[in-house]
C-alpha cells in the first residue's frame, strides 16, 4: 500500500462514503464503515484519525445536527425529502462547523466541493445555501 498520507479533502470523501453507507445500512457501525472505505488499495494502511472523528462525531450528533438543519430547510423540502448522499454531507458540514475547530468558511466549500462529486451542481447550491445560513 502507498505510504501518502490522506489529504483532509480525501478524508472527506472517505467520510461521506462511510456515513452514506451507514445511512443505507441501519445495521453498519461506524468500525464496519470505516473498515470498507479503508479496503481500497489507494489508502494508506493506517486510518487517519480525523476520518473517524468525522464519522464518530456526525453519528454521535446526528439528532443534533438534523435539528439545526432543520431550521434552515424551507419547505416544502425537509432532511427526510433529501437524498441520502445530501442529508450525509449536510450532516457532516454541519458537524465541523458546530463541533470542530474547522473554519466555517472550509466546512461549507468543502461540503459544496463534496456535492460537486458526489450528486451535481444544483445539490452543491442548496447545501451552500443551507450551511451559509447555519453559519
Amino acid at each position: 500500500m502507498p505510504s501518502k498520507k490522506m489529504s483532509q479533502h480525501e478524508i472527506r470523501m472517505s467520510a461521506v462514503q462511510a456515513l452514506y453507507s451507514i445511512e443505507l445500512q441501519d445495521e453498519a457501525t461506524v468500525t464496519d464503515a470505516m473498515d470498507f472505505v479503508l479496503s481500497y488499495d489507494e489508502f494508506p494502511e493506517e486510518s487517519p484519525a480525523y476520518l473517524e472523528t468525522l464519522i464518530r462525531g456526525v453519528q454521535i450528533n446526528k439528532e443534533k445536527l438534523d435539528e439545526n438543519l432543520a431550521k434552515y430547510i424551507k419547505s416544502p423540502w425537509s432532511l427526510d425529502r433529501l437524498t441520502n448522499i445530501d442529508r450525509v454531507i449536510l450532516r457532516l458540514g454541519a458537524y465541523e462547523i458546530l463541533e470542530t475547530e474547522t473554519p466555517n468558511v472550509v466546512a461549507v466549500n468543502e461540503a459544496i466541493e463534496l456535492a460537486k462529486n458526489f450528486n451535481d451542481e444544483k445539490s452543491a447550491k442548496f447545501i451552500n445555501g443551507v450551511l451559509t445560513n447555519l453559519v
